[in-house]
């Protein structure tokens, strides 16, 4: 709530920025630009095009956080919409003021030795000056928008820490997660201070590295594998194969004094029933799964009735969830790509190198080739061996 009603203010702050500063950067329109050779330019414009990229797709590993208030039947059309432009809108708006800013205060020498000495906020606060008063305080609510960024972070993170094992899930809160992860950015934005924007610029692009990654790994597996007759391939968590197992191991429990754990085992026994009503003490469970492999119906045990198939009843479960070999594969994979793509201050791949005097961050695209290519091969291995 305090991230939307925050997000109102910054959003007219951001349009007021264009009429603020609008004298000074349509002075600087026609700056001349140092000569280079046609390569060099796409070098220049593909590296820009990534750091770009970058500021948004972090969204990638976190949006479905703030998806699961809404209702299961939504349409996935209108859940794309919604993100498309919800990230899409605030991004061109604020990206092209940034751009419009940073053009003249390269033509303008008061604003880029103040941006030179005191960095990007040194410049807003000069930009408001203008507007006394007010202008600082829309600078203030400006800087609120940094508040709403770590609401975000600190939220996602904390769910991210839960699901790195069922230890963390179990034992570990959500709010004393966000109160160590609190701790640790204050620390390190203590230390980088000074720094901010040379290291914002240099994170920026590994994150977008990351979230490349999973990105195309999850496209993946819910357009090839989850979409498809490979569907068949689960046969664990979307088949009978699950809950077969569980019983075989529930009579170990019933006769140990885990009573908790046998009284459950005793349910999914008695009670546990597919989403289109296929009990599984019912004879003609395991016939009709065996028609449902050879055709394109719904998967017994599928929570969802539409593509990509999941059963979210086993979320937490170890027997049903993936070993995750192929995606560690093919992450690694993927890694290699953006190392030999990358073109960073602090390192250039071989390949960055050869577009251009400045070369040209390619990480992004090779990370998402390397992946993309390796993924599908690897992981219906793993479904064919682990049949989950």
């Amino acid at each position: 709530m305090f991230e939307g009603f925050i997000g109102i203010f910054v959003m007219i702050v951001v349009l007021l920025l264009y009429i603020i500063s609008g004298k000074e950067y349509t002075q600087y329109t026609n700056l001349p630009t140092i000569g280079t050779d046609s390569l060099t330019k796409i070098g220049n414009r593909i590296s820009f095009f990534t750091l770009a990229y970058s500021t948004t797709t972090t969204w990638g590993g976190c949006a479905s956080d703030y998806y699961v208030v809404f209702p299961e039947n939504v349409p996935q059309s209108t859940i794309f919409v919604f993100t498309f432009f919800s990230i899409g809108i605030p991004s061109l708006f604020s990206g092209v003021i940034g751009m419009l800013i940073g053009n003249a205060a390269v033509g303008n020498k008061l604003w880029n030795d103040t941006y030179e000495e005191k960095s990007l906020g040194g410049l807003l606060n000069l930009v408001f000056d203008r507007w006394g008063n007010f202008g600082k305080f829309l600078l203030v609510i400006l800087w609120l928008s940094l508040i709403t960024n770590n609401i975000i972070n600190t939220y996602s993170s904390a769910l991210s820490v839960q699901l790195l094992d069922d230890l963390a899930y179990r034992y570990l809160p959500r709010w004393f997660i966000v109160i160590i992860i609190f701790a640790i950015t204050l620390v390190c934005s203590l230390v980088g201070r000074d720094h901010f924007s040379s290291i914002l610029s240099n994170f920026l692009p590994m994150l977008g590295y990351w979230v490349t990654i999973y990105f195309i790994l999850l496209l993946e597996e819910n357009v090839i594998f989850r979409s498809t007759r490979l569907v068949k391939l689960f046969r664990k968590e979307l088949y009978e194969e699950l809950y077969l197992s569980r019983l075989q191991m529930g009579e170990d429990y019933t006769t140990s004094n885990d009573s908790e754990k046998a009284e459950e085992f005793r349910m999914v026994n008695n009670t546990v029933t597919s989403s289109n009503g296929l009990s599984l003490s019912s004879p003609s469970t395991s016939s009709a799964s065996s028609t449902l492999v050879k055709g394109n119906t719904v998967p017994p045990f599928s929570t969802v009735s539409s593509v990509p198939y999941y059963n979210f009843e086993a979320w937490n479960d170890k027997y049903v969830l993936t070993n995750g070999i192929a995606a560690v594969f093919a992450f690694c994979c993927g890694v290699a790509g953006a190392v030999v793509g990358m073109n960073q201050v602090y390192y250039v791949g071989p390949i960055a190198k050869i577009v251009g005097e400045y070369h040209a961050d390619l990480g992004v695209f090779l990370a998402m080739g390397f992946a993309g290519l390796s993924y599908p091969p690897a992981r219906y291995i793993e479904l064919l061996y682990f049949k989950k």
